[in-house]
């Protein structure tokens, strides 16, 4: 039976760990597909997980941890110094980014999010509903309004703002909805009266 080229890439690599054979793991990942050097991560426990990523050639570690499955990104991501995640956020497509985010864990989420210090935060419309919604992200949210980092929301996201501040948010009936997202003007009794204000 022949072997992949990942395969062996991969048998290479992990014969150079049990040699402890740092300068040829190195120089084998400046040569693997990216791909590959993650498939490497995939039977190792964290501790050399962590000791092989440093040896990724910077300029390739993003790429690389994008091919990751998630657990182990999270848990790269609780272990690596802070400033070896923040290069590799900050590499990251704008969407994986964002996706990654949503999905770590609150802690370490808000960490990163405070660590990248964005020019502001934005939270999109849902669909959800914003109390039960608001479970989830209103600690994240009481941090992030004790920073100078502005935050916008855009009706979901305008929910959960008001809901962390105090606010009480109720349910309007579809025909609201579309009463306010429609492009004519409303007498205001009309108005009040759609929207079952008295």
């Amino acid at each position: 039976m022949l072997l992949k080229t990942k395969e062996l890439d991969e048998i290479v690599v992990k014969d150079l760990l049990a040699q402890n054979d740092l300068k040829g793991i190195r120089v084998a990942f400046k040569e693997m597909e990216t791909a590959d050097i993650s498939e490497v991560y995939e039977d190792l426990d964290i501790r050399h997980c962590i000791a092989l990523f440093r040896l990724v050639p910077k300029e390739r570690r993003a790429e690389v941890f994008s091919h990751m499955h998630f657990e182990l990104q999270e848990e790269l991501l609780a272990h690596l110094p802070d400033i070896v995640g923040i290069t590799i956020l900050n590499e990251m497509a704008p969407v994986d980014r964002t996706r990654l985010l949503e999905e770590l864990p609150q802690e370490i989420s808000t960490r990163f999010i405070l660590k990248l210090n964005p020019d502001g935060i934005f939270l999109s419309n849902g669909p959800g509903d914003p109390k039960a919604t608001s479970i989830v992200v209103q600690g994240l949210l009481i941090k992030l309004f004790k920073t100078n980092i502005p935050i916008y929301g855009i009706c979901l996201g305008h929910q959960l703002i008001a809901l962390a501040l105090g606010a009480d948010a109720i349910a309007i009936g579809t025909g609201s909805m579309i009463a306010l997202n429609c492009n004519k003007d409303i007498p205001e009794a009309d108005f009040e009266k759609e929207m079952g204000v008295k």
